[in-house]
């Protein structure tokens, strides 16, 4: 039996361009694979047990394997290389699929039939947080069918389940939008938006999600929890307090108010190029207030989206001017503004017009798919982010560096770096690490795992956080320090099945 888990196979861009010289800077792939979790006829999964049938015939509870693994990992490169190996961990023993009608009762008979639950929004979690716990049974809650949006003023009530992209066609048509644009948009559910904390592309303006949701409504274990829907309090702690970052272990969100804006009328496009990342990472930091979008990346990362996104003539002709001016092997920043154009001053950049800036908001819900079309080819693509203050991030950005180089060196793989600020705020910014690596088959896993490990304790050493908004699930809550894992203890609830 073979169960697909990658995503982004409905992507239809053609990624030759930029496939073609991402492993041009990588060199030889590792093994192939077609991305199929296989099982092999001497399961290797752990099932710890079998849910009473009185409870799958009373909830309609799914037992249906490849639902079941489908719902056991998400999109984290470790779980889907541990998938590429074969080798799966526990599974959930089911998979709920309840509405508003039917939860409340659903999930108070697994309760009280000792089992553990986990919910689950649209998969494309990154953090662990949807592997299920050993000594247990757990059963996975699928949330897809709380999929209502009911527009009020100036805020929308939407299902836990609504994914970015429905959320944003029901808005757009009534003139609104929410503001929140992470890259997996088309994937990720507003449940799932405050379980990870996230942060969406444009937050520059609008916020993450902890500015723009008002209030949730969620089940625990011991019952439900209705914060009001008013613009502010100051009455204690609310449900969307404890919630937002826990990856889903304070209960089941099945509701989301988040705040709505009218669409901008007009969006201006701009480009500048610095001639060195860290000169652009100073400008930012000096700027009184920010585009609605800027994002800088590192020499890498645009050499990356220069070469991937231009046909020869037209690369070298752009290249052969960013020459002259001086900063051909520079950095890019893409600014993009809603109302009004950028007029903030950029000292020491070349402007380049609006078209990369163009390209780069058609294509920024497509990075799945070139991930998709690494992984077959056997690399191993990954990302990490962080946030830190100002001073602290250009001792961050090379610390990472140096020491996925040094690494590089130690373990013998392939692979390559590139990193981009996002998420401006007035004392910091988000730094946001790419790497893709190749290696034997046989050290895949080790060697991912310390890389992953060495880039993580580079973000603590430097004082930067674990994660700027992935949420805090099982493959970041070993850094957590004893002091935040006994906070996270207290809101954790017992009904949580993961790891």
């Amino acid at each position: 039996m073979s169960i697909s888990v990658l995503y982004g196979r409905d992507i239809s861009k053609d990624f030759t361009m930029e496939f073609n010289f991402a492993t041009g800077r990588i060199g030889k792939p590792g093994a192939a694979w077609d991305g199929n979790f296989s099982l092999p006829s001497d399961s290797v999964l752990k099932d710890s047990g079998q849910i009473p049938e009185n409870v799958v015939a009373a909830t309609g509870i799914s037992t249906d394997l490849d639902q079941r693994v489908l719902h056991s990992m998400g999109k984290s490169s470790p779980e889907i290389l541990a998938a590429k190996h074969g080798i799966f961990g526990q599974i959930v023993g089911g998979v709920l699929y309840p509405d508003a009608g039917s939860l409340e009762s659903s999930v108070r008979m697994l309760l009280e039939s000792g089992l553990k639950v986990i919910p689950y929004g649209g998969g494309s979690s990154v953090n662990g947080s949807l592997m299920p716990g050993a000594g247990h049974e757990t059963v996975s809650v699928d949330m897809k069918n709380f999929s209502s949006v009911s527009i009020g003023k100036n805020f929308v009530r939407a299902g836990a389940g609504v994914t970015g992209s429905d959320l944003e066609a029901a808005l757009w048509k009534a003139g609104y939008t929410c503001g929140n644009f992470p890259e997996s948009f088309r994937y990720s559910t507003v449940g799932g938006w405050v379980a990870t904390g996230a942060v969406g592309q444009e937050s520059n303006q609008y916020g993450g999600i902890r500015e723009i949701a008002i209030s949730i409504s969620l089940l625990t274990s011991s019952g439900r929890i209705e914060d009001i829907n008013v613009p502010s309090q100051s009455a204690g702690t609310t449900a969307l307090d404890i919630s937002l970052g826990s990856a889903g272990g304070t209960g089941i969100i099945t509701d989301v108010t988040l705040k709505t804006f009218r669409i901008p009328r007009r969006r201006y496009y701009h480009s500048y190029f610095f001639r060195s990342f860290e000169d652009g990472l100073r400008v930012l930091q000096e700027s009184e207030k920010f585009p609605t979008v800027a994002r800088l990346s590192d020499e890498t990362e645009t050499e990356f989206a220069i070469r991937a996104n231009s046909a020869d003539t037209v690369q070298k002709l752009f290249r052969s001017y960013l020459d002259i001016r001086g900063v051909g092997n520079g950095a890019i920043l893409i600014v993009v503004n809603n109302e009004e154009p950028w007029r903030m001053g950029m000292s020491g950049s070349v402007y380049a017009g609006g078209i990369p800036a163009r390209m780069w908001e058609r294509d920024r819900y497509l990075r799945p798919g070139l991930a998709n079309l690494l992984w077959k080819a056997g690399y191993i693509p990954d990302t990490l982010e962080t946030a830190a203050n100002w001073e602290y991030l250009p001792g961050l950005y090379r610390d990472v560096k140096e020491s996925f180089y040094e690494m590089k060196k130690e373990h013998g793989f392939n692979g390559v770096i590139m990193a981009h600020i996002s998420h401006l705020y007035r004392s910091g910014a988000c730094i946001y690490f790419t790497f893709v690596i190749s290696t034997e088959f046989k050290q895949e896993m080790e060697t991912l795992d310390a890389v992953r490990d060495g880039i993580i304790k580079a973000f603590i050493r430097n004082h930067g956080a674990i994660t700027h908004h992935h949420g805090m699930g099982a493959l970041f809550r070993p850094y957590l320090d004893s002091h935040h894992l006994d906070l996270m203890k207290l809101v954790r609830d017992p009904m949580y099945g993961g790891v």
